[in-house]
C-alpha cells in the first residue's frame, strides 16, 4: 500500500496537475481524474507511463506495480466535487473490459478526431485499436 501510495502522490498528482486536470477521487491503487481536453488527458497518460517505466526500471520484475490507465471522451454531470453520467460509467467498463498493464487506452472511438493531430505522439504508445 505504501508503494501504491508513493506512486500516485509522486507520479500521478504532478502530472494530473502538470495536464491541467483534477483528481475527482482515489480509491486504493485507482485514481479518477477529469480533464477539460481529451489531448491534455492523453499526454498525461502516456506521462505517467512514462514515469512509471522510470520508477520501475530498477525494482524486480515481480515486485513492480504497473497501471492501466483509460481515457474516454464523454459527457459528464459535475455535481459538487464529483462526477457523473454515462461518460464516467462507459469509461469504467471499458478500461475494466479491455485494458492490459501499462497500456494507456481509448474507450471509445470518438478520440478519433481531436486526436488526429498528435498521432506521431501516441503511435509509440501501446493501444487497443487505431486512432
Amino acid at each position: 500500500l505504501a508503494a501504491v501510495t508513493s506512486h500516485i502522490s509522486e507520479v500521478f498528482e504532478p502530472e494530473i496537475t502538470a495536464h491541467h486536470g483534477r483528481i475527482i477521487n482515489t480509491m486504493g491503487d485507482a485514481v479518477f481524474a477529469e480533464f477539460a481536453s481529451v489531448v491534455d488527458a492523453v499526454r498525461c497518460a502516456v506521462a505517467v507511463q512514462e514515469g512509471m517505466q522510470e520508477r520501475n526500471s530498477e525494482i524486480a520484475e515481480q515486485r513492480r506495480i504497473d497501471f492501466r490507465i483509460g481515457v474516454n471522451l464523454g459527457d459528464v454531470i459535475v455535481q459538487d466535487d464529483d462526477v457523473y453520467g454515462d461518460g464516467v460509467r462507459q469509461g469504467a467498463r471499458a478500461l475494466q473490459a479491455r485494458a492490459q498493464s501499462t497500456e494507456a487506452i481509448e474507450a471509445r472511438r470518438a478520440l478519433r478526431e481531436p486526436l488526429r493531430e498528435g498521432r506521431d505522439m501516441l503511435a509509440s504508445l501501446p493501444c487497443e485499436g487505431d486512432l
